[in-house]
């Protein structure tokens, strides 16, 4: 909860790692560690524990929404957007109560506009060329 609200992160840092240590294939605890470097601008550490986590739960959305922040800020918008998909995709397959609308919702916008500056990026490459 610390590292979500990027506060004490070295704290949520310490106990996090202890989780890890103790459970070191639970996805959820090497989500919030990858989250938490992600947070700490450790984008290398960040993503090999993201890319852990969705090895270890590849149906949750909020761990393919955390990848797909990280995609997005080291400048790799594609795999972004794949990943915001992919995190839609298992919303859809989860069932309502365990869900909150406003996740889908802010999920659905980075998806959007990442697929707009994708679409302007792609307009500019063909524009020089011709």
């Amino acid at each position: 909860m610390l590292a979500d609200r990027g506060i004490r992160l070295n704290e949520a840092l310490g106990m996090i790692e202890k989780a890890v240590q103790l459970d070191p294939t639970n996805y959820a605890y090497l989500d919030s560690l990858g989250w938490t470097y992600f947070k700490l601008g450790q984008y290398t550490k960040a993503e090999e524990n993201l890319r852990k986590a969705v090895a270890r739960n590849s149906a949750e959305a909020t761990v393919h929404d955390h990848l797909g922040e990280l995609y997005e800020k080291t400048g790799r918008l594609k795999l972004a957007a794949a990943q915001w998909e992919e995190s839609l995709n298992e919303y859809a397959h989860t069932a309502a109560s365990e869900t909150d609308p406003s996740d889908i919702s802010k999920v659905q916008k980075k998806l959007d506009s990442a697929r707009v500056r994708l679409a302007k990026e792609a307009n500019g490459t063909q524009s020089l060329k011709q």
